[in-house]
């Protein structure tokens, strides 16, 4: 019987934390990607992969690339937007479901790239039944402008 209350008790102090919601899930998955990513000594992911990302975003992405084509230039964002830097070492990742409704999600994303601490607030709607970036606002503005083409 003595056996069984210490292993009970022990049970308790090793519960895990708190489950996360799919959308916290979903920013925190963003990050563990470039963790992941260092780890194995690969690239970074790219952040404009199409699939995490709105419909109304991809359209702006595709938008962007296009006039970057016409032009024959180099006129996407000149840092990794996602973690503020052209380079990373992502760590410290905290993730807090600011609100969710229907298919509105909003989700404070905190970590530090190297020294620098990172606050970034993400905006998700679930489309096809998955959450995705819709915005991301860090005091610099959203998506919608750093996905214009720079002026030539």
């Amino acid at each position: 019987m003595k056996r069984v209350v210490v292993a009970l008790a022990a049970s308790l102090f090793t519960l895990p934390a708190a489950a996360q919601s799919a959308s916290e899930a979903f920013v925190r998955g963003v990050y563990e990607a470039y963790v992941v990513a260092e780890k194995a000594g690969k690239d970074a992911p790219d952040q404009l992969r199409a699939s995490i990302y709105s419909a109304r975003i991809r359209k702006q992405i595709a938008a962007l690339k296009k006039a970057c084509a016409k032009r024959n230039d180099l006129c996407l964002p000149d840092a990794d937007f996602l973690v503020d830097g052209q380079d990373y070492r992502i760590s410290d990742i905290h993730v807090k479901e600011m609100s969710q409704q229907n298919d509105r999600a909003r989700v404070e994303a905190r970590f530090r790239n190297f020294d620098t601490a990172v606050v970034k607030i993400y905006s998700l709607v679930r489309e096809n039944g998955r959450w995705v970036i819709d915005d991301i606002e860090d005091g610099q503005g959203g998506l919608m402008e750093l996905l214009t083409p720079l002026p030539q």
